[in-house]
């Protein structure tokens, strides 16, 4: 386990490395934020929406809300997941001799766009289930949620790279 670690830990550091020497492979960060912001705003309105509907259904399930908030979340992810599998392709084109182009980038993208999307999606639900936690559980909820959210993001820091090299889907990328 240490030693995946380990190498895990060593590509970081040299995907690092090769975006400090190609320059114009920040592209991938660039677009990111970008498309992060193209959805937030995209949302604003079926947001604000589905908030109209929830109130209508008081007493019910925040229905519109919840779904509206999954997809928000699930293409936010799948945006920012995207890009860095993107950049995660043009470094390891980089890491064996090559010079990778941004088309490069999102080519290997795209050969992985199930995986990409599946833990988008995952992602989503977990981020989903922590805001409920937290917004329902009051001081403890916020704790619990904080701690499990870190531990979230401590275990899967290192899932796109999987994704992208190993090839594998993303409850495997997660596992390991």
């Amino acid at each position: 386990m240490f030693k995946r670690i380990r190498n895990s830990w060593e590509l970081v550091k040299a995907s690092a490395s090769v975006l400090r020497a190609d320059k114009e492979l920040v592209i991938f960060p660039i677009v990111s934020g970008i498309g992060v912001i193209v959805v937030t705003l995209s949302f604003a309105f079926p947001m604000l929406l589905a908030g109209f509907f929830d109130a209508l259904l008081k007493g019910h399930a925040r229905v519109f809300g919840l779904v509206v908030g999954l997809l928000f979340y699930t293409v936010q992810y799948f945006v920012i997941i995207f890009s860095n599998a993107a950049l995660v392709g043009a470094a390891t084109i980089r890491l064996e001799g090559g010079d990778p182009t941004v088309r490069d980038g999102f080519r290997i993208a795209w050969q992985h766009i199930g995986a990409i999307l599946g833990y988008a999606l995952i992602a989503a639900t977990v981020g989903m289930i922590l805001r409920w936690l937290s917004e329902r559980g009051k001081t403890l909820g916020r704790v619990a949620s904080s701690i499990l959210g870190l531990a979230w993001n401590l275990a899967t820091y290192l899932v796109v790279p999987v994704l992208v090299i190993e090839g594998v889907g993303p409850l495997e990328a997660i596992r390991r």
